[in-house]
């Protein structure tokens, strides 16, 4: 299987990850070969790639360098709009990155690391990779990932309907 991912075709390269991805901890030795993926020019690649990683459910430690990229740096090619909701194909990845770092912390592997980088994915422009990146932190629960959290959400605790508008506060 793991021969797949090196495959050119991206189709069987998705359809392999996949199927590691079903077998969940028992795939681990894939961990490297899937992290290689992460480096894909296609999205759905990468994407699928990250979903199998966090479903093995170990080796984060080695995949962070690669998810902390998918989470900073913008891929021109992934703006096009993939789904009726106007979500890309960045949008997506940076998504499945996030949610690989919420497995991640759920393991408790590379917790420093894991911190560091959902601290800084909580100012992503998707709304939901700072969701998840929140309870990233919430999961890590150390003193410095819940006030990381606590700061977030407290820059976003008033009714924006009021914007613009004089308020009593």
């Amino acid at each position: 299987m793991e021969d797949l991912l090196g495959h050119p075709d991206p189709w069987l390269q998705v359809n392999a990850a996949f199927a590691l991805g079903e077998m969940g901890a028992a795939a681990k030795k894939a961990v490297p070969a899937l992290a290689q993926l992460l480096d894909s020019p296609q999205q759905v690649v990468v994407r699928q790639g990250l979903d199998a990683l966090s479903a093995i459910g170990t080796g984060f430690a080695a995949v962070l360098p690669r998810v902390e990229r998918l989470l900073v740096e913008t891929n021109p090619a992934w703006q096009e709009a993939q789904v009726m909701r106007g979500w890309t194909g960045e949008d997506q990845v940076r998504m499945n990155a996030a949610e690989l770092l919420l497995c991640a912390a759920t393991a408790g592997e590379a917790l420093p690391e894991v911190e560091r980088i959902a601290t800084a994915a909580l100012g992503d422009k998707n709304g939901y990779v700072s969701a998840i990146a929140i309870e990233t932190l919430q999961r890590i629960g150390t003193p410095s990932a819940s006030a990381a959290a606590l700061r977030f959400l407290s820059h976003r605790r008033w009714d924006d309907t009021l914007r613009g508008r004089a308020k009593p506060f």
